[in-house]
Parts: C-alpha cells; structure tokens; sequence
C-alpha cells in the first residue's frame, strides 16, 4: 500500500499510516518493505516530526500491547491526583527511582517517538502527556482520549500494519 490512512483524531489522539518512506522508495523498494511511514498525533501535535519510519514488526507488536494494555485497564492512575496533568508530567519527568517507568505507555514505540518523553495514566480518561524533545518544544502537551477510542484507533492502525 502506498496511499494513505488516518485513524483516531489529532486533536486527542490518531496515527496515520502511509507508504514506504522517500529513502526506501529511492533504494527501489515501492510495495513490499517492512518500513513505513507512520505519524502519531496527540493534542493537535505531530509527534514523530522528527523520524516517522517505522518498522512494522517492531512497532506493531508495540501498538498490540499498549492497546491491549488500556483494554485490561492495566495502565496505573494518576500518581498525583490533585495536580495538574502538566504538573504531574513534570513530577515523574523529575523522577530518577523508576517509579516514571510505570507511565511509559509510548515510550517503546519503535524508533518513531524517540523525540518524545511521554508518559499516560488511565481513569475516566486516558490522558497522554508529553514534551517534544527533538525540535525542542518546552512546553507539555496533554491529550486526554476516550480509552476505548484510543484501542479503536490502535487496533485499526495494527489491522492495516499488519495486513
């Protein structure tokens, strides 16, 4: 597949799938490569500005487990209730022990959101916060997504990378 797709919202939460990136197709590989272009949106903000080839078997055994992960409702609650989600980022962004890692639902994601410290808590809302390290954005972006749009999105996104 060369078009494009586009799952979820960017305004909350969307991944957009297209065709093999302009390197590979220069190296002559058109349809059949394990590389793909893949951008992840979250609050209005391309995430993967700074690299979005993805590979496939790597990424969408990650997308599979994220989703399946909020599915279960597995991902832990706000550590800081009280805060706001800003704060709250900035709190386990400070957080040298290991506690943060818990809140690293995207953190795996390929090579695509290297750029991109993030952490997510789940409760009514799954909300996804994060700072684009790479072009360097200071401020913290917050996302909070209906749990169940955000497996929908994950799942549609999986069915088309794994096709």
């Amino acid at each position: 597949m060369t078009g494009h797709a586009a799952f979820g919202r960017r305004a909350t939460f969307a991944i957009e799938v297209g065709g093999p990136p302009a390197y590979v197709v220069e190296a002559g590989a058109t349809e059949a490569t394990s590389v793909r272009e893949v951008d992840v949106w979250a609050d209005g903000r391309r995430l993967t500005c700074h690299d979005n080839a993805a590979y496939v078997p790597t990424l969408v055994p990650q997308l599979r487990s994220a989703a399946d992960l909020v599915r279960q409702r597995a991902v832990p609650a706000c550590p800081f209730p009280g805060r706001s989600p800003a704060e709250v980022f900035d709190c386990l962004s400070a957080n040298d022990t290991g506690f943060a890692q818990r809140f690293w639902l995207l953190r795996h994601w390929d090579e695509i959101l290297d750029n991109v410290e993030t952490y997510a808590w789940l409760g009514d809302q799954l909300v996804i916060t994060g700072r684009i390290r790479q072009p360097a954005q200071p401020d913290v972006f917050v996302a909070p997504v209906d749990p169940a749009e955000f497996v929908a999105t994950l799942d549609e996104a999986v069915a088309l990378l794994a096709g």
